[in-house]
Formats: structure tokens, C-alpha cells, sequence
């Protein structure tokens, strides 16, 4: 097995290198280019990198319970309706995939 499968599959770039007996620096450059070339995500975020982001802008974290909060029934229902609408499976998804839309519309069709 290669450097991107044994990355790919989780291994951080140190266990890749005593693996396949690599120094830190060959798979840290060879890690670069397959990044650049689309082949792997490199150097990786960690899990919670985005909420540690939002947390230094002053943003929390928040919860599906707090976008529901507070409606009534009518707005329920309609929410209910539009993430089956778009075929999501939670309401985590019907969010993510309407900002993904404002965010493209707003900045690749403007930019």
C-alpha cells in the first residue's frame, strides 16, 4: 500500500513514515503535492477546527433545537416540508445544502 492510501485511510503522515520508512519531511513534501494535485486533504483539520474558529470570532456553536425554538407550528410544518422537498435527510443537511447555495450564489456568481 502507498503514502495517499495509508494517509487516506486515516494514518497521520509520522505513522505513514515509519510504515513505509519514510522521513518526516519526503512525506510531508510528498503529501503537498498529492494535496495540490486533489489526491488527499493535507495537512488535516482537526474535528473541531471550525467550531474553535466561530468560538475566536465570537460566534457559538448553537443546535438544530435553537433554529426551531420559539415557531410556531406553520413555520414547523413548512421546514418539515422544504427538507423533504430537497430529499435531506435531517435538518443538519437541509441548512448545510441552502447556505451552500446562498454562499455560491453570493460569491462565484458576484466574484
Amino acid at each position: 500500500m502507498g503514502l495517499i492510501e495509508l494517509y487516506n485511510m486515516g494514518l497521520s503522515g509520522r505513522e505513514v513514515g515509519n510504515r513505509l520508512g519514510i522521513s518526516k519531511s519526503a512525506i510531508h513534501r510528498r503529501l503537498t503535492r498529492a494535496s495540490r494535485a486533489g489526491h488527499v486533504v493535507y495537512p488535516r483539520k482537526a474535528e473541531n477546527y471550525f467550531y474553535e474558529k466561530m468560538k475566536r470570532c465570537g460566534i457559538g456553536r448553537g443546535s438544530i433545537k435553537d433554529v426551531v425554538s420559539n415557531t410556531d407550528e406553520a413555520f414547523e410544518n413548512w421546514l418539515a416540508n422544504r427538507v423533504i422537498e430537497m430529499q435531506c435527510e435531517s435538518i443538519s443537511e437541509y441548512i448545510r445544502e441552502t447556505l451552500l447555495e446562498k454562499y455560491y450564489n453570493e460569491v462565484h456568481q458576484n466574484g
